[in-house]
């Protein structure tokens, strides 16, 4: 191939690379925070910046909440959710499970109510899921103890006066979670039986 040819070439995947998006963020993920998106009435969020635009973890552009190493915005992996006080309003999707390497989610002051998705106790890097001043109800899923990464475990629901919140027993399978450090349940109508 002559010297010509292969400066056409390189000038041809150059510029096809610069109309061809590659996301670092897997499919499946990016599906699963559309339905997180959706199911939590996204366009009323306080800060909805980039969601279902590009590349959730693209450079500069990522989607807001979305975080990386060191707390900063994602441009590789999503390693936290973080919804700190987002406005966010319904019910939350089973959906987590397609997160293997997201050690933290935070949902902090948020519209959100129903019960725990059993797939968020079946994300392989969890160490630190943080729910407080939500209205969750139902049971703890027996998903809880599903992988051992999970280090902080709290579920603080509203104070409310009638129908407290996660009802029943805590599963017998907490006693796999031998990293476990802090459990804090408040404001719930658990049984008092600890496994």
């Amino acid at each position: 191939m002559g010297v010509g040819r292969k400066l056409l070439r390189a000038w041809w995947l150059l510029l096809l690379g610069c109309f061809t998006t590659v996301s670092s963020v897997p499919q499946e993920q990016i599906d699963a925070l559309t339905v997180l998106y959706e199911a939590l009435d996204g366009p009323r969020w306080t800060d909805n910046t980039n969601w279902l635009t590009g590349d959730p973890c693209s450079q500069g552009a990522s989607w807001f909440g979305l975080l990386g190493k060191s707390g900063v915005p994602c441009t590789d992996d999503i390693i936290a959710i973080n919804f700190d006080g987002n406005n966010l309003d319904g019910t939350l999707p089973d959906v987590f499970e397609s997160f293997n390497v997201t050690e933290r989610v935070l949902f902090r002051d948020e519209g959100i109510r129903g019960p725990i998705p059993p797939s968020l106790f079946l994300m392989e890097s969890l160490k630190e899921l943080e729910m407080r001043n939500v209205s969750l109800s139902g049971t703890i899923p027996n998903t809880l103890g599903s992988q051992t990464a999970l280090q902080s475990l709290v579920l603080q629901n509203r104070l409310i006066l009638v129908g407290r919140g996660i009802e029943g027993y805590i599963p017998s399978t907490i006693g796999r979670l031998e990293a476990l450090e802090l459990l804090f349940l408040e404001n719930q109508d658990l049984e008092p039986v600890f496994p």
